[in-house]
């Protein structure tokens, strides 16, 4: 189970950086390219079979399938409820269109920038199921890849407790039960908000914090490896994260070298480069070139800059406290902290994320940045957490109840001295207020947002879907057809029928722009008009049922298609 999850994340990180090469080297970025990256790889894993004449054996234990099985149809059911049957996009806003959009300029443009990973991995499934689709489809492989994020990130903790946990008769279990309750969490968060890229980068900062603890134990090529491929697949997907799993990597390659002798050798200096500065600096550059470079944007006004995300001070993770301390403890009182990586994250990250509370409050950090270091510290926690519930099962009830009583103890303060509502400033500040303010008050809170998003956030109708679809009949006729409707629409009609250049006539709610977008488009040569009069969710559909009736109330124009989602309107030229 570990190598099955891990695989799944090396390999995109791979082919990562596979594309950043060709990419520099002037190479298209294609199926083509990638399966001659993957025919590389085969055959080096071929020479280190030929050269040791051995292969690795993998045991699979019962618990293994039976956790396989329940955490594939946990995400099964959060697909079927979030996607409905016909498989379409459910977001609260329009991220996961842009970074659809992103995929398919890679799938078209054959090159990659940023931090785009987790895009090329998208651009290369579309480029596989291209043949037998038409591009109007593509969507649905952004959602498939959505789910598969999902799901591997699911297997990847429930593989990274269970070595955790390797002791004892309940290890299973309770690595089962934290993987259910990690899935459900922020990574349920993510899918709903559309942040692919964010569960990618969480899960290589798990994948590298495993591969630290098989580090400190064998300091082999093969883990560096691994290690430098993680840390390039992380930098080049969410960068945010990179600073720490960077530090946390330094510090066990250090400590393997060191168990060996080997820590002033020349192989050790040329690991050394190969783990840190090439996937360091290759990431760093396609980071600058795509965000730093061309514009005024820079790190700290970057950091600075607001978003839509669901946001929370502490309350999910109170719940949970009293096993963290539990495990800490246990750590400490065994002088094996310094040997966890888990452990290690969990503080620095929390520790960080306690000193950005300053800047934040001061509204020099925003609080998206900020909510974005609590879902990668959400499965350190748990894992602690899982941890600490193995050993509960042979402490002493005073060692469970000290840390229960500190927890109570830090709810009595931050209640009593109303501490809380004075950082609600960070929350209610803010320009967009999805999930904020009160939001962290309920305990497990993330459950609660998870579930009703999940059942009631922005749907679109199979109607709509079918005025897409019509209209890329035309544009397969080399027709251009503009959309009138809500905006979220349209970011998502552009990139599915592949109209990049495509004009957006900018209706809002303002009534007067319905007349002034019909006198555009009359104006205009084109001849096709697509029309979604359905609002978005709560969101309205910015006057579209106006200007729609009021372009059909034009002399030579009339509905070629109708359905309950909208028209599809010709305009004679």
């Amino acid at each position: 189970m570990t190598w099955l999850a891990a695989s799944f994340f090396l390999l995109m990180g791979y082919d990562g950086l596979v594309a950043g090469i060709c990419t520099l080297a002037h190479i298209p970025v294609s199926i083509l390219s990638q399966s001659v990256g993957h025919i590389i790889l085969i055959a080096l894993l071929a020479a280190s079979i030929a050269r040791r004449k051995r292969i690795q054996a993998l045991s699979f234990a019962r618990m293994d399938a039976i956790a396989l099985v329940l955490i594939i149809l946990l995400v099964a059911l959060v697909s079927i409820i979030w996607f409905d049957l016909e498989f379409t996009p459910h977001y609260i806003l329009n991220d996961p269109a842009a970074h659809f959009r992103r995929s398919l300029d890679i799938f078209e443009e054959g090159t990659v920038s940023g931090m785009y990973t987790a895009w090329n991995f998208i651009a290369d499934w579309v480029g596989v199921v291209a043949p037998f689709i038409r591009f109007d489809l593509f969507y649905k492989v952004y959602c498939s890849a959505d789910i598969a994020f999902l799901l591997f990130t699911g297997l990847l903790f429930y593989a990274f407790a269970y070595e955790l946990l390797r002791v004892g008769e309940h290890t299973g279990a309770i690595a089962l039960v934290f993987s259910v309750l990690y899935i459900l969490g922020y990574p349920v968060t993510c899918v709903v908000w559309g942040y692919c890229y964010l569960t990618v980068g969480i899960s290589f900062s798990i994948l590298i914090a495993l591969l630290c603890r098989y580090v400190g134990k064998e300091f082999a090529l093969a883990y560096l490896a691994c290690l430098a491929i993680a840390l390039y697949g992380l930098i080049t997907t969410y960068a945010l994260f990179a600073p720490f799993l960077f530090a946390l990597v330094f510090y066990f390659c250090l400590k393997g070298a060191a168990s060996v002798g080997k820590i002033m050798s020349a192989r050790t200096a040329l690991m050394g480069l190969v783990v840190f500065a090439i996937p360091g600096l290759l990431g760093c550059w396609f980071f600058y070139i795509d965000i730093l470079a061309p514009s005024s944007v820079t790190v700290s006004n970057a950091l600075a800059r607001e978003g839509g995300m669901y946001r929370n001070l502490y309350s999910n993770l109170v719940l949970f406290a009293p096993l963290i301390l539990v495990a800490l403890g246990s750590l400490v009182k065994n002088h094996a902290l310094r040997d966890t990586p888990e452990a290690l994250l969990f503080i620095a990250m929390t520790a960080s994320f306690l000193i950005m509370l300053i800047p934040a409050y001061y509204l020099l950090l925003s609080t998206y940045y900020l909510g974005k270091m609590q879902f990668v510290i959400w499965p350190f926690a748990l894992l602690l957490a899982a941890r600490g519930t193995s050993l509960c099962f042979e402490l002493p009830a005073k060692a469970l109840f000290g840390a229960y009583a500190a927890v109570v103890a830090f709810l009595g303060i931050m209640v009593a001295g109303r501490l809380d509502e004075k950082l609600d400033v960070l929350y209610a500040d803010t320009p967009i207020g999805v999930g904020t303010a009160t939001g962290y008050h309920p305990y497990l809170d993330v459950y609660r947002w998870n579930f009703g998003n999940l059942r009631d956030s922005g749907t679109i109708s199979q109607d709509v879907w079918d005025i897409f679809t019509q209209a890329a009949n035309y544009v397969e006729q080399d027709e251009e057809v503009p959309l009138l409707g809500a905006w979220m629409y349209f970011v998502w009609y552009r990139p599915i029928t592949m109209q990049d250049d495509i004009i957006d006539y900018n209706l809002s709610s303002n009534s007067d722009d319905a007349t002034l977008v019909v006198e555009k488009l009359m104006d205009s040569d084109v001849e096709y008009v697509a029309s979604v009069v359905l609002d978005y969710g709560t969101q309205g559909n910015n006057n579209a049922t106006e200007a729609t009736q009021l372009l059909l109330s034009q002399p030579g124009v009339s509905a070629v298609y109708q359905n309950g989602g909208g028209y599809i309107i010709r305009i004679e030229r």
